[in-house]
């Protein structure tokens, strides 16, 4: 669903500070994400509605989403450890793998629905998937506090999926990494197995003074470039129509840059953007 909005579609007729206005406050995206919510309640009274839905702050509901080792995980971390600094309310993190284990783990319902279709080898359906999700983001934290979704929705049918269960996020946060650089990533990332503490052989090795530690480090069977690839391949296949979706609700970020300065450009835009 891509939502029109008129006036961003053309500068004719605009001044060079209305332009200007509507780029630095994004405004195409504030309209998108209100005619989206429109869409998707309906509301008898749509005047209403939006004056509801602006007239008091909305817990941040946030998408992150990139190729394989771009930094996801670790992103999202931060992201919400920053709310919590800065407004004093923690988002809720949720990894689609993460809680697609835990359901199997604990033996609900949908989990062993889940279960059934993984131990034949085949891809869990869209649909199931969304209801585990919506399950948890229906919760009381993460209606009061917010969400992050990583790695969430990976296509168009998923984000339509979100959409349609009123779960449409506010932004959609894109790490852009060179293929190249997520080889290199995943092929020097040591793992280990004592502490759980991830190293790279570059970028963050271990103390070389550490004997112990160095025995006992890890590489994982899937970070290779043999089963790197096909990922990224899977993931590049998908990501347009998704990017298409989602219009102007989307940041790009440069993610092959140190963490730091990934975060800061990541948190001042939430922060210039009243995504708070």
């Amino acid at each position: 669903m891509k939502v029109p909005v008129p006036f961003m579609s053309s500068n004719d007729g605009l001044s060079e500070d209305t332009v200007k206005y509507i780029k630095d406050n994004n405004i195409g995206q504030l309209m998108e994400y209100v005619l989206r919510g429109i869409i998707t309640e309906k509301p008898a009274k749509p005047l209403r509605y939006v004056h509801e839905l602006t007239a008091s702050s909305l817990p941040p509901r946030l998408a992150l989403a990139g190729p394989p080792a771009s930094g996801k995980g670790t992103q999202a971390g931060y992201i919400c450890s920053y709310y919590k600094r800065t407004t004093g309310k923690k988002p809720v993190h949720v990894s689609s793998g993460d809680l697609l284990r835990a359901e199997v783990a604990e033996g609900t319902h949908l989990g062993k629905i889940a279960e059934d279709y993984m131990q034949r080898g085949e891809l869990v359906p869209d649909s199931l998937i969304i209801s585990i999700i919506r399950g948890r983001l229906t919760k009381e934290d993460a209606v009061m506090n917010g969400w992050l979704l990583d790695g969430f929705p990976r296509n168009r049918s998923q984000a339509i999926a979100l959409d349609a269960a009123g779960l449409t996020p506010r932004i959609l946060m894109v790490l852009d990494t060179p293929d190249e650089v997520l080889f290199e990533r995943v092929e020097g990332r040591r793992t280990d197995p004592l502490t759980g503490t991830i190293y790279h052989l570059k970028y963050n090795p271990p103390p070389e003074d550490d004997t112990a530690l160095l025995e006992r480090l890890q590489h994982r069977d899937d970070d290779t470039r043999e089963v790197l690839g096909p990922r990224l391949d899977g993931y590049h296949s998908m990501v347009n129509d998704l990017l298409d979706y989602y219009g102007s609700i989307m940041y790009h970020v440069d993610a092959n840059r140190p963490m730091s300065v990934i975060t800061k450009d990541i948190t001042e835009y939430l922060q210039n953007h009243d995504i708070m």
